[in-house]
């Protein structure tokens, strides 16, 4: 009986995973924050890179105050890995072209013009509450959308959005469940609109259930419970 070529395929298969890691490294993406010193980042703070450290006491300072607006209600919500790219060839490398943005509650990158304490309390906020539903809840999609993307608004506070000419009727931003609802709504155009209606709108509920109402709603959406059916309950005890 012939023997199964064991050897050509394990060299085959690391072929493949060299190619595969050559063509990752190759690609802008935000798999560079994997390794930041081999992406021209320096460390100035636990967990936290930058591509101009000369500047390091302005971004930390800024890091700071964002978490002093978010961690009151959150509680810690420094992720795993955050970048910090104060000019455009860092944002290009790590593939960022917006402000700021959180994956899940391990990393998350900040753009050029996103290193000020409202942007970086935004992305911190989303940290907070990602860590809190958890991996399967998010998986799940338990938390809608336009919670997940208001309570970020409000906690922030981002002046970009809470502003008195975007203070209009938000009910209809309840209908962005989905990150695919989500990014229906969101253009070019629109978005101090649609950011402006979720962060109003979760202004409105902590205004009904108070911050203690927003902990249970969290809370139990993340052990599975259905969100609205939890919020109708938490305004009808209020």
């Amino acid at each position: 009986m012939p023997r199964f070529p064991w050897r050509p395929l394990r060299r085959g298969l690391a072929a493949l995973v060299v190619l595969s890691l050559a063509a990752a490294c190759a690609l802008p993406g935000p798999q560079h924050a994997l390794a930041p010193g081999l992406n021209g980042l320096q460390r100035i703070a636990p967990g936290v890179y930058s591509d101009a450290p000369g500047s390091a006491e302005a971004q930390r300072m800024a890091l700071a105050e964002a978490r002093a607006r978010i961690e009151p209600f959150h509680g810690d919500v420094m992720p795993g890995r955050m970048i910090l790219c104060t000019a455009q060839p860092c944002a290009d490398r790590m593939r960022i072209g917006v402000l700021g943005l959180a994956y899940g509650d391990r990393l998350v990158i900040i753009g050029p013009a996103g290193i000020t304490p409202a942007v970086i309390g935004h992305e911190l906020a989303h940290v907070g509450l990602h860590r809190r539903v958890g991996l399967s809840g998010r998986l799940q999609s338990r938390m809608p959308r336009w919670f997940d993307e208001g309570l970020a608004v409000w906690l922030s506070p981002d002046p970009r959005y809470l502003r008195p000419d975007l203070a209009r009727d938000a009910e209809w931003i309840t209908q962005a469940r989905s990150l695919r609802d989500w990014k229906s709504v969101v253009t070019k155009d629109s978005w101090p609109a649609v950011y402006g209606a979720a962060g109003r709108m979760v202004e409105a509920i902590a205004g009904e259930i108070g911050a203690e109402g927003l902990h249970r709603l969290i809370e139990a959406t993340a052990k599975g419970a259905d969100f609205d059916a939890t919020l109708a309950r938490l305004r009808a005890d209020a």
